[in-house]
C-alpha cells in the first residue's frame, strides 16, 4: 500500500477543517465546445487515473496523533460514487435537457460535535445536517428526485438498487459496487443493508419569486 506524508501546510489546514468550516481548494476550468457525453466523460477519466493516484487516495490519522496524517491508497475507491446519483448530468440524452428539469438548489448546514475519520462515533449524540432545498415545483423536482432517483435505480442502470447513503433500507438494501476488467477487483454485492440517514423532521415553505419580491418593494401588492 502506497503512502506519503501531508506536508505541514495541508496538515494545518486538515486541523483547522470542522463541520462548520470548510477549508478546501478548488479551481474551475473553462472548456470551448460542446460537453461530452456522460459516459465518455467517465471512461476518459478512468484511463487517465493512473497519471493522478492522489484521486484514488484518502487521508489516515496517525495514532495518538504523533505525526502528521499520511495519504493512502483507498481500496474501496469507486469513480461513480463521486459523480452523484442525484445529479446524472446528460446521462439521459438529450444534452441534459431531461435532467435540467429536475435540477434543484441545495445547501447543507451540519450540527454537532464533529468526529474525525477512524474515530469512534455515539449514535446517541445530536449530529446531522440541516438541509434545505430551493425549487419551482416539488412534483417535478425535489420529489422526482427523492423517490426516482434516490429510491429507484433503474434511471442509474443499477435495476431496484436504492442509492447506498440516502435510501431507505430498513436492513434489506441491496448495493453493488462496481468492480472493473482486473479479475482481482469484481463486482462487489452489499447485503442487508441498514438506513444510513435517519429523517428527524420536514416541512414545504413558499418562497415568493423575484417578480412578487419587485411587486413588494415597489408597493403594488401587500405582503400582509
Amino acid at each position: 500500500m502506497s503512502q506519503d506524508r501531508l506536508t505541514g501546510l495541508d496538515a494545518t489546514f486538515l486541523h483547522l477543517e470542522s463541520g462548520g468550516a470548510h477549508m478546501h481548494v478548488a479551481s474551475v476550468i473553462t472548456f470551448d465546445g460542446d460537453p461530452p457525453p456522460y459516459s465518455d466523460l467517465l471512461a476518459h477519466i478512468e484511463s487517465r487515473l493512473h497519471l493522478v493516484p492522489r484521486y484514488r487516495q484518502k487521508v489516515r490519522e496517525v495514532t495518538l496523533g504523533l505525526a502528521r496524517p499520511v495519504w493512502v491508497d483507498d481500496p474501496h475507491f469507486d469513480l461513480g460514487a463521486h459523480i452523484r446519483r442525484v445529479h446524472p448530468r446528460d446521462s439521459a440524452g438529450f444534452n441534459g435537457k431531461l435532467v435540467d428539469r429536475r435540477r434543484i438548489m441545495r445547501r447543507g448546514l451540519p450540527y454537532g460535535k464533529y468526529v474525525p475519520e477512524g474515530e469512534p462515533v455515539n449514535d446517541l449524540d445530536e449530529h446531522g445536517i440541516i438541509f434545505m432545498a430551493l425549487n419551482a415545483s416539488l412534483f417535478r423536482q425535489f420529489e422526482f428526485v427523492q423517490q426516482q432517483w434516490i429510491e429507484y435505480g433503474n434511471d442509474a442502470h443499477q435495476g431496484n438498487d436504492k442509492d447506498l447513503m440516502l435510501g431507505n433500507h430498513d436492513g434489506k438494501g441491496r448495493f453493488v459496487i462496481q468492480g472493473t476488467t482486473d479479475p482481482k477487483n469484481p463486482p462487489f454485492i452489499c447485503g442487508g443493508l441498514p438506513s444510513f440517514v435517519e429523517l428527524r423532521g420536514g416541512d414545504y415553505f413558499f418562497m415568493p419569486g423575484l417578480t412578487a419580491l419587485h411587486m413588494m418593494a415597489d408597493g403594488t401588492v401587500d405582503p400582509r
